[in-house]
């Protein structure tokens, strides 16, 4: 299985910088392993050919945003709470995108 990685954190992304930072955070409990992610996310969509995985720094929350292509060729998105793992359902709300 081909996994390409993503990090978006505020500001620029810098691999060497982003990488070390996940580690720490991992290592730290701050958040969960992509392994653990990757296992939820696959039981979602236990046909699927993962394309991405992104981590986005949404204000304080850490969010996991996998992407798979599903056995009819759709993209399918699905998030996770970093923290905890927690699969949450649809697109969440970024800071600075919320509509009044």
């Amino acid at each position: 299985m081909l996994a390409l990685t993503t990090l978006l954190f505020e500001g620029p992304v810098r691999a060497g910088e982003d990488l070390e930072e996940v580690r720490e955070l991992q290592e730290q409990g701050e958040i969960r392993s992509l392994e653990v992610i990757l296992d939820q996310a696959q039981k979602r969509v236990p046909e699927g050919r993962l394309v991405e995985v992104e981590l986005h720094r949404a204000g304080p929350k850490l969010l996991y945003e996998v992407e798979f292509i599903d056995s009819r060729g759709r993209l399918q998105e699905l998030y996770f709470d970093a923290r905890d793992g927690t699969h949450i359902p649809g697109k969440p709300v970024e800071e600075g995108q919320e509509h009044h």
